[in-house]
């Protein structure tokens, strides 16, 4: 029998190997990011106080700390060095999207790309995911650190 640090590696690695199965590379050299965290909570405040129609675009990267699933959406909080921002997949978004965002972990840095949403009924700010990208999948053994 494994231990759990055993399985979990073993788990990580297949998780990066339905990555690459994907043609995403997990360890691209670069990641562009147009706003923090808090930056497109901003940005969202001033697009909906000039009355603009639709919402901006934006690019963010960070640690995923937290994921939730509801069904054929799920939602993932996002932090990095000014705070925390919730992003979202969904069916109705990019069902590619949805089924690559299973083989994402808490702790997993990434980038994402999307439309920031208005607040809704947890009346938390969303970035509705059109794109993603794995600035750093760790394949990590719990057991001995990097491999």
């Amino acid at each position: 029998m494994t231990s759990k640090p055993d399985r979990l590696a073993v788990q990580r690695r297949e998780k990066l190997e339905h990555i690459k199965a994907r043609g995403i590379n997990p360890y691209p050299n670069t990641y562009h990011r147009t706003h923090t965290a808090q930056e497109a909570v901003t940005a969202l405040k001033q697009s909906e106080e000039s009355g603009q129609t639709t919402h901006p675009v934006v690019s963010v990267a960070g640690r995923i700390m937290a994921r939730r699933g509801m069904g054929k959406i799920a939602f993932f909080d996002l932090r990095d060095g000014s705070g925390k921002i919730q992003i979202l997949f969904g069916d109705v978004l990019n069902k590619d999207l949805v089924e690559l965002s299973k083989e994402l972990d808490i702790g997993d840095i990434i980038g994402a790309t999307g439309r920031l949403s208005a607040p809704g009924v947890a009346n938390r700010l969303s970035l509705r995911v059109s794109s993603l990208s794995c600035p750093s999948h760790w394949n990590r053994s719990p057991k001995n650190g990097m491999d």
